[in-house]
């Protein structure tokens, strides 16, 4: 025990030591482009920020956590970047919440800084520079390659929108679609985003692989928390609040408020997310994660979310589904039989509320939700059955043997 407090005791000298060089090379970086080249706060920021975190990145990799072997440079630079974010949002999150009950900004600060700092460590240490065995290592990279592909992209689309000034004129030109397509087709497809028809479509693993139902619950809670505080956080207008009715097609009721992200389009990315790593088939996964974007692509053309919104979605679902490594356990995990009836019994309870209530205003909506129901009932009653029955042979076996 002494040993390891020592141990750790250590890791953490160096790990605030390394912030100490962040912070230098953060101010130092500023002062040289914004008070000596004239560069932009907002520009000269941006890079001061990203060059401390790779500073930060480096050191922290070859002296803090030299011990633990790396999952990639480039799939562990991602980590460290979402752990950062990570931390920055708790961070900021603290100290708004103890200003408004009347504590100083300073002293807000530093706790803030304080709960980020033991995020910013916690989670490099349980998952960037996580120790994994060759089995756990190549667990990681399988389940994680879509996630990092999926982040990296819609970053890279939310740059280019913001930074093209895209985001108007390309709203406009899908939502246009709906002239030549007509609305039902969208209709099912952004119903198909909504948080219990997508949990629905994880039907065929519901009591199968309790693994994939716990990444998918976890993913979904971080997601939830984090959506509701970025759409407070941002404000952003959806089109209705922003543009002239004769300028769009609006299908469906108006919401005004809380664009970015789009809720819709993180749900049924998180689903398509944590299905990909257990197909097989490469030509499932490019359907289904054709049918995912086209899902994310409806909420523009019923007017109500803006493609910056879908981009920002991308990578919360993408970042959710990340988190979930820092709380599963690594390498291959037994199959629970009670677990799988549990989530079996949730995703029947959850099949037949949709089959009871209306979930939408949109109209012919209950058609899509009957059509989901009930393909998640052929899936989860098989399986149900299946867990039941061995279950009761289970219990057989224990009886006999203590006979």
């Amino acid at each position: 025990m002494e040993i390891l407090k020592k141990v750790y005791s250590i890791r953490i000298f160096r790990f605030m030591t390394v912030g100490v060089s962040g912070v230098l090379v953060n101010e130092g970086t500023l002062i040289l482009l914004h008070r000596l080249l004239e560069v932009p706060v907002s520009i000269a920021g941006l890079i001061a920020i990203e060059l401390a975190i790779l500073n930060n990145f480096y050191w922290n990799s070859r002296w803090t956590w030299q011990d633990r072997e790396s999952s990639g440079v480039l799939t562990s630079l991602l980590q460290y970047h979402i752990i950062a974010l990570t931390a920055g949002s708790i961070n900021y999150t603290i100290l708004m919440a103890l200003v408004s009950i009347s504590w100083l900004p300073e002293l807000a600060n530093l706790a803030g800084m304080a709960g980020g700092v033991s995020i910013n460590f916690l989670g490099n240490h349980f998952w960037t520079f996580k120790s994994l065995s060759t089995e756990q290592n190549e667990q990681l990279v399988r389940e994680q390659r879509y996630s990092l592909i999926w982040f990296i992209l819609s970053m890279n689309a939310l740059i280019l929108l913001h930074m093209l000034g895209l985001n108007t004129k390309l709203f406009l030109q899908i939502n246009t679609i709906s002239k030549y397509t007509g609305s039902f087709l969208w209709i099912m497809l952004t119903m198909m985003g909504d948080g219990l028809l997508s949990a629905l479509l994880l039907a065929p693993f519901a009591g199968r692989n309790s693994r994939l139902i716990r990444q998918y619950l976890l993913a979904t809670l971080i997601s939830s928390i984090l959506l509701q505080f970025l759409k407070s956080y941002f404000g952003v207008l959806r089109p209705p609040a922003v543009l002239d009715p004769a300028e769009f097609s609006l299908i469906g009721p108006a919401h005004h408020k809380r664009s970015f992200p789009s809720g819709h389009s993180t749900s049924i990315f998180i689903t398509l997310l944590i299905m990909l790593p257990w197909l097989k088939n490469t030509s499932i996964k490019i359907l289904l994660s054709a049918a995912a974007i086209l899902v994310a692509l409806s909420r523009i053309v019923v007017g109500v979310h803006w493609p910056t919104d879908i981009a920002g979605a991308g990578m919360l679902a993408a970042g959710s589904v990340l988190l979930t490594w820092l709380f599963l356990p690594g390498g291959k995990m037994k199959e629970s039989k009670t677990w799988n009836l549990f989530f079996g019994f949730i995703w029947l309870a959850g099949s037949c509320y949709a089959l009871l209530v209306t979930l939408s205003r949109y109209p012919h909506s209950r058609i899509i939700q009957i059509i989901i129901a009930l393909t998640a009932l052929i899936f989860i009653l098989p399986a149900l059955y299946q867990n039941s029955r061995k279950a009761e042979v289970q219990k057989a076996e224990k009886i006999l043997n203590r006979g």
